[in-house]
């Protein structure tokens, strides 16, 4: 429930990359969580949310609003968690 509480203030990040990457987060701890509980609509509902903030990202970076630097690190840290949402979402029959 905090998790879903929490989905109220992403729109008062002003930084779309902060934003973003906070979307990903959260919507990747709600899908794993619904996962986790046997709620297979809502963890693929909330694991594709977070597939597309990373495609914000990568707009972002396509863009130019991310340096090649910031991209870099980005790519790293996300890179596991990119793995995981795909595996849930590929372990979910509806």
């Amino acid at each position: 429930s905090i998790l879903e509480k929490a989905k109220e203030f992403l729109s008062s990040i002003e930084s779309d990359f902060l934003r973003g990457m906070q979307e990903h987060n959260l919507y990747y701890e709600l899908g794993s969580a619904y996962f986790f509980t046997d709620d297979k609509k809502l963890a693929v509902e909330n694991l594709v949310k977070s597939l597309e903030a990373i495609d914000r990202l990568k707009k972002l970076n396509n863009e130019g609003s991310i340096t090649a630097e910031e991209w870099s690190g980005v790519e790293r840290m996300l890179a596991p968690q990119i793995k995981n949402t795909e595996w849930l979402l590929s372990r979910i029959r509806l």
